[in-house]
């Protein structure tokens, strides 16, 4: 009886030792088991598949430098540079440097062939969200048919609300704002004397012609102000 009980006493030490042990190891050994359904393979090997390291998740980073891409309508251009507009609302600013090959129908031409209306497929890095310096664009006559009725020609005529840098709120005798855009292309006259944007004020009532952006911004090629309209209201 005295050996049996040592006996049991033996097999309980060597159960609790093998279980530290098995407690102690690390490694690929202690990943869970995952069973997709075609058979059974360690957590590791799905985490591989889906490019995880240590079970950390890499998400996409924009980073300067990276390839990119600006296609759009060009609602304003600089000696430099071209400020493209977005089927999805977003303006971006193609920067343009002495390499940058430029072509329309497959002719090479100049920065300043490109005018406001025309629709542009840029590529190059980025530079930052809003910014791409482009190596290759490519001009096309317009907008295009299928855009031409968004981009055709427009007006907003009415009194002044507001001023900003570079645009102005109009308000019309029915009550609709629309946001008149100017650019270095933009003619501001007053009384046949050319004036700057900074000399039209709320309360002014002006006649801007331009081409349709969206449905209540136009980039304005001509602002025609009369007198103060008063009290500002249309």
């Amino acid at each position: 009886m005295r050996m049996k009980g040592w006996g049991v006493f033996a097999v309980v030490l060597f159960s609790i030792a093998c279980g530290n042990h098995e407690n102690s190891i690390t490694g690929p050994y202690d990943q869970p088991v995952i069973d997709s359904g075609h058979g059974v393979a360690a957590a590791g090997s799905a985490a591989a598949a889906n490019g995880n390291s240590g079970g950390r998740r890499r998400g996409s980073v924009s980073v300067p430098g990276q390839t990119a891409t600006a296609n759009g309508i060009v609602t304003s251009a600089t000696a430099s540079s071209l400020l493209v507009h977005r089927a999805n609302g977003e303006d971006v600013t193609v920067q343009v440097t002495g390499t940058t090959v430029i072509r329309l129908h497959g002719t090479i031409v100049t920065l300043a062939s490109i005018v406001a209306g025309n629709r542009v497929e840029a590529r190059g890095t980025r530079v930052d969200d809003h910014t791409i310096s482009a190596v290759a664009i490519e001009v096309e006559d317009n907008a295009g048919d299928d855009d031409a009725a968004q981009h055709a020609h427009a007006t907003a005529n009415g009194t002044v609300t507001s001023v900003a840098a570079s645009s102005l709120v109009v308000r019309s005798a029915n009550g609709v704002d629309t946001t008149v855009t100017v650019d270095a292309n933009t003619r501001i006259k007053k009384q046949g004397k050319t004036i700057a944007l900074s000399d039209i004020h709320a309360g002014d009532r002006v006649e801007a012609q331009g081409t349709r952006v969206d449905e209540h911004t136009i980039l304005a090629q001509q602002v025609q102000v009369e007198e103060s309209h008063g009290n500002g209201n249309p």
